[in-house]
This record gives structure tokens, sequence and C-alpha cells, in this order.
């Protein structure tokens, strides 16, 4: 999810943008997530997300985000 997050925040449109940033971004996302089967795929994302429930999805996002003010 992070790096779908991270990928679309850096202007991937799709599942195949989000697999090429993975790729291009491989070392500065393995120096804080442990990858031990590297970047997941574009398949893999699009699978990922077909199964998730995109409301409860933006439940927990908008919460998370919420959240980082007062963390910070």
């Amino acid at each position: 999810m992070l790096i779908a997050i991270a990928a679309i925040l850096g202007g991937a449109e799709g599942w195949d943008d989000m697999g090429r940033y993975g790729k291009a971004e491989r070392e500065w996302l393995r120096s804080f997530l442990a990858l031990p089967h590297s970047i997941p795929s574009h398949d893999t994302f699009n699978r990922v997300f077909q199964v998730l429930d995109s409301a409860e999805l933006e439940k927990h996002f908008l919460d998370w985000v919420s959240a980082i003010p007062q963390r910070t």
C-alpha cells in the first residue's frame, strides 16, 4: 500500500505506473521497507486493489491522514 500511495503522490495513474515507480525507487523504498520478494508487479497492484473494500480503504486512509498533524 505504501508503494502505491507514494506512486500516486508521484503522479502514477495506473497499475503499470505503480510498478514502474516501485522499480525506479527500489533502493529508496528498501531503506525503510522489507521487500523480501522485491517490488510487486503491476498485476499484483491490480489484484490487491480489486479485493479491497474501497469504502473501508477510504475510511482508514482518511483516519491515517487526519492523524498525521497530531503526531507531528
